[in-house]
């Protein structure tokens, strides 16, 4: 292990750390945005605002249309050869499709609130519809932005505007108007955030300026040919990462949805490792399989799973353990949850072990293949959801969960072996 850790890459080491710094700001500002939530408003409201914040994020997902991940692989390409006239002529071609695409999905959802409101039978929805349709652009720009600095090696940047900012506003928000009055709609902040968060893009904008001519016909294609599968992807990943609140709201209410939305955050802290190192992995594997450098690819994954799952495991010791500790932070009404935490906990403990399993199938052209897996393991979810939540509530969701996770990374690791002849994880050496 020793030297393994001596042969990684100081830079690769720097940039994760700066990431990891920056991620862990993210989840803390997240869990003190739910802490807030919790104290002041209660369970109910967490819930509420979990459901709300899924429905925009799904949104999101149909405005970028792949199109986040496409800029982020074609800028990285045209730095890699110094042609950053045309990493902007990407971007801008990117970024003009996204605009369109949430606008028009931001329209249609405000459509839907009816529908919105009779399937999680919760009026309150109708309401808060236009706040719903008025975040999906903004935020959609905004990863679109995140995902370009990636390109440019601004980890730091890019995992503040994607996972930092708005809940950042949000709290503040919420604190300073709480202290004077007695309440403020959740929703209707959130919303807010977002859209400051988007202004506070603009000077990423300013540095693509001038607007150069758009890719050539053959290019925008290959765009599209990239991010119209890429979408779907996301679309199943969102899904699998957020199909059990959406079924929890069917089929049980607020309350359940508000007692899982705060053990999956719990046990999200224990992916803040895997997630710093997906943030500067991603540009490396995109170059060193476009350069047919294999070997590196294989050392570079291999070597970020090492620093992933040894960063996790002190965590996860914590929530075997005394599962109660993280819990009772958000209240003692969650203090009985602790089996289903130490549930959820193993499924992602397998995901980081499995590292970054899911960009090596996405961006070495078996992105339908990786769509094909997440899709199966949606379904898997679907059922063993359907089954267990009306039986078990919280706990079904959370083996749920588990279930879904480890039948995706065990699978994407197989083809992973299958595909490019190593696994992604350093516990098998091969």
């Amino acid at each position: 292990m020793v030297g393994t850790f001596s042969s990684l890459n100081i830079s690769e080491i720097k940039q994760s750390a700066g990431a990891l710094f920056m991620k862990v700001g993210g989840v803390l500002s997240h869990f003190i945005l739910i802490y807030l939530i919790s104290n002041y408003y209660g369970v109910y409201e967490v819930g509420l605002f979990a459901l709300v914040s899924t429905l925009i994020q799904f949104g999101v997902i149909l405005g970028k249309m792949g199109m986040d991940n496409a800029v982020m692989k074609f800028q990285s390409e045209s730095y890699a050869v110094g042609d950053k006239v045309l990493a902007r002529r990407f971007y801008w071609y990117c970024s003009k499709n996204v605009a369109i695409g949430s606008i028009i999905v931001a329209f249609s959802f405000y459509l839907l609130k009816d529908f919105f409101a009779s399937f999680f039978n919760n009026t309150e929805l109708k309401s808060l519809a236009i706040y719903i349709s008025l975040s999906i652009p903004p935020l959609a720009l905004t990863y679109l932005v995140g995902e370009s600095l990636k390109s440019k090696r601004k980890i730091s940047a890019s995992i503040f505007f994607n996972s930092v900012s708005r809940y950042l506003i949000a709290i503040i928000i919420i604190f300073f108007y709480s202290w004077f009055f007695k309440g403020v709609n959740v929703v209707i902040v959130y919303s807010i955030a977002i859209v400051f968060t988007f202004i506070m893009t603009f000077r990423h904008f300013q540095s693509n300026w001038p607007i150069v001519k758009f890719p050539t016909l053959d290019q925008g294609k290959i765009v599209k040919k990239f991010a119209v599968p890429l979408l779907l992807v996301s679309l199943i990943q969102v899904s699998a990462q957020q199909i059990n609140i959406i079924i929890l709201g069917a089929m049980s209410d607020e309350l359940q949805v508000g007692y899982f939305s705060v053990i999956q955050r719990i046990s999200m802290v224990m992916t803040l490792p895997l997630f710093a190192i997906n943030a500067v992995i991603t540009p490396l594997i995109s170059r060193h399989f476009k350069n047919g450098e294999f070997n590196k690819l294989k050392r570079s994954v291999k070597r970020m799973s090492l620093f992933a799952l040894v960063s996790t495991l002190p965590f996860f010791l914590l929530v075997f353990t005394f599962p109660k500790i993280p819990l009772t932070f958000f209240g003692q009404e969650y203090s009985e949850l602790g089996l289903a935490l130490i549930v959820i906990s193993i499924g992602q403990l397998i995901n980081v072990s499995a590292g970054s399993v899911g960009y090596v199938l996405q961006l070495c052209d078996k992105h339908i293949l990786y769509r094909n897996i997440i899709l199966a393991t949606v379904i898997i979810i679907i059922m063993s959801s359907i089954i267990l939540i009306p039986i078990y509530n919280v706990m079904g969701a959370c083996i749920s969960n588990a279930i879904g996770m480890i039948f995706l990374n065990v699978t994407s690791s197989f083809y992973v072996k299958k595909e490019f002849n190593f696994y992604p994880t350093f516990l098998i050496p091969r």
